[in-house]
């Protein structure tokens, strides 16, 4: 059995996330597709902002940088190397 969920983002209706796995049995898939469907909105302000005037865009963290905190946070050496900073 094909399903499928849709996302829409708050910002623009138009644009949407559609994911699609399949089924068979009650077993899922372990392989999804992530469709992202009309133009990529800019970034606005973050939801925590109280005066957009003064705020950044969000933005999110590269996945590069994600990965690289995450070897650090596997091997105890996150902490070390923040510590040796402070």
């Amino acid at each position: 059995m094909l399903t499928r969920y849709y996302n829409v983002l708050k910002a623009d209706a138009k644009y949407r996330r559609r994911v699609t796995w399949l089924t068979s049995g009650g077993v899922i898939s372990p392989v999804v597709i992530v469709e992202y469907i009309c133009k990529h909105v800019a970034g606005s302000t973050h939801g925590n902002c109280h005066t957009p005037d003064e705020c950044d865009s969000y933005v999110r963290t590269p996945a590069e940088t994600m990965e690289a905190i995450d070897k650090l946070v596997t091997t105890k050496a996150a902490y070390n190397t923040l510590v040796s900073k402070l």
